[in-house]
């Protein structure tokens, strides 16, 4: 999913669609935030 975001974001700024990169930007960032606390709660969760 964020490979997509990304891609749109990519295609955003060279089609100069301004208006739309910050929201891309945006969605970008809570992805990678998402990611970040799915793969935290993995690891916490696997018995040691």
């Amino acid at each position: 999913m964020t490979c997509n975001a990304e891609e749109h974001l990519t295609e955003a700024q060279d089609r100069a669609w301004l208006g739309e990169v910050p929201a891309l930007e945006e969605s970008l960032m809570h992805l990678r935030h998402r990611r970040a606390e799915a793969l935290s709660q993995l690891s916490s969760a696997r018995p040691v």
